[in-house]
């Protein structure tokens, strides 16, 4: 899938994408683009490249593993949905942007909580480096199988990573003028926007909502509510995936099948 998706639709790159290029020489960049660190070790658009497509296996791995422990009729099916997912099949084209190793984090946190916890903290604090969000977003998305000490540290160790991380940047002067003031630009954008296009991209995922737990429900609202200060919707709440999928498990593995051929004539929509 990754590959026919390149051939479809080549590589662009974003304006967010042009940022991270940015950070990679050594350039200063606006907030929040300055408080990401990965890109700072991303020398080329080749590595770029590389991070992306092993964070697509990462991705698919953990996914299968996640999916896997809970039952293993439903992780190939599951892997499928992943791979059909209008937001994952646009973002193989985009490689210069975070989503593809912050999902691969958040997946990968999932897949090793289920076994050990103390591990899963370790791969969760690596989201530090990727982005501000992933951390905390990896952490709700594995609570299951989390204890409260473990949360705690893992929440005391994210607070001291990104204290670090905003102590050491000196981000450049807002250059455009959603940047100056996201949470308006935000608002404003999604007031024109379609509504469908809140679940649209979910495909066959959506019938994972009615079976989803308390702790799925934190996840997708948290994803969801990035929105609040970005133009872009599914790329965001995307990182809810894995609740989602586990909760498909409800379902007969058959069906699970045919979420992933729904989801895949889904239309792209904006992400």
């Amino acid at each position: 899938m990754y590959v026919w998706q390149m051939m479809r639709h080549g590589s662009h790159i974003t304006p967010d994408g042009q940022y991270y290029i940015a950070c990679g020489r050594g350039l200063r960049v606006p907030a929040p683009y300055a408080y990401r660190v990965l890109p700072e070790y991303i020398r080329s658009l080749a590595g770029w490249r590389v991070v992306h497509a092993v964070s697509y296996l990462a991705l698919s791995a953990s996914v299968y593993a996640a999916v896997d422990f809970v039952s293993p009729a439903h992780a190939i099916p599951a892997v499928l949905i992943l791979a059909a997912l209008p937001t994952i099949r646009m973002s193989v084209s985009w490689p210069v942007l975070l989503d593809m190793p912050s999902w691969a984090v958040i997946a990968a946190t999932v897949a090793v909580a289920q076994t050990n916890v103390l591990w899963a903290i370790c791969v969760a604090s690596v989201g530090i480096f990727v982005s501000e969000r992933t951390t905390p977003l990896a952490v709700l998305c594995a609570l299951p199988w989390m204890t409260t000490e473990t949360v705690v540290f893992a929440a005391i160790v994210w607070a001291v990573g990104v204290a670090m991380v905003l102590i050491t940047s000196e981000p450049a002067a807002p250059d455009r003028p959603w940047l100056a003031n996201p949470l308006r630009a935000a608002l404003e954008w999604h007031k024109r926007s379609n509504a469908l296009n809140w679940l649209l991209p979910w495909g066959g995922l959506t019938l994972a909502f009615p079976h989803l737990s308390l702790c799925g429900w934190a996840a997708v609202g948290v994803a969801y509510g990035q929105s609040l200060i970005a133009q872009d919707r599914a790329r965001l709440y995307t990182s809810a995936l894995v609740p989602m999928l586990i909760a498909m498990t409800h379902y007969d593995a058959a069906v699970l099948w045919i979420a992933a051929v729904i989801t895949y004539f889904i239309p792209s929509t904006e992400v």
